[in-house]
């Protein structure tokens, strides 16, 4: 299970309660396993590459360069966690923004006036990016949702959750295997043009997997 101890208060309560929804659902994942292990992935794979899109700051002193804020780190990791709640427990986009907006104002890392909201839009706005959007064919769906992906943000969060349930579809020989490789030429063609070139570590890695062998 994602390991929450290490995590600040606002990342715990924003991953536990997206865990809650999906479990409340009745979700599961691969025909089995409760959901919230799909988020746990999720998240790691997102903390893993979310420095790629923060840029650094040269420091002459130390000779090196350091992040300077971790709030675009815990954006991530908080749409990481939220990322199928508008497709898979009934929530609206407003539903989902009012609930952030709670839970960032009862920590005491968000006490400027209007940081809550701010902050609860940006994790929503890529939610919603994310979020496949309603097709009569799984071809369809896709070609919808892929094609309205804009930011590097949302892409980062797509990317991270498809080189999960790929790996997953592979290791559990799942039927999802094979369809998730027919897509992967139309999905790279439509998401690589809008992909910043600092995300190119994911798309390795993400090859890395397609290339495995039954």
């Amino acid at each position: 299970m994602y390991n929450l101890e290490n995590k600040v208060p606002l990342e715990r309560a924003i991953h536990s309660w997206a865990s809650k929804c999906h479990e409340r659902c009745g979700c599961i994942y691969g025909g089995y396993y409760p959901y919230h292990l799909h988020l746990d992935a999720v998240v790691r794979k997102v903390e893993q590459f979310a420095h790629l899109l923060e840029p650094p700051i040269p420091n002459d002193l130390l000779g090196v360069s350091i992040v300077s804020d971790p709030k675009p780190r815990l954006i991530l990791a908080a749409a990481a966690s939220c990322h199928d709640l508008l497709e898979d427990c009934h929530m609206t986009y407003g539903e989902l923004k009012e609930k952030l907006t709670e839970l960032i104002k009862e920590t005491p890392l968000y006490e400027k006036v209007g940081e809550a909201e701010k902050t609860s839009e940006s994790i929503s706005n890529i939610v919603y990016e994310v979020t496949n959007h309603k097709g009569k064919s799984r071809q369809e769906r896709n070609l919808h949702t892929w094609n309205e992906i804009r930011s590097p943000e949302a892409t980062l969060v797509k990317l991270c959750d498809r080189l999960c349930n790929m790996t997953f579809s592979f290791y559990s020989s799942s039927s999802m295997w094979r369809k998730y490789l027919e897509e992967q030429k139309m999905f790279e063609e439509i998401l690589r043009p809008i992909s910043p070139p600092a995300l190119l570590p994911v798309w390795n890695s993400l090859a890395k997997v397609c290339a495995l062998k039954e």
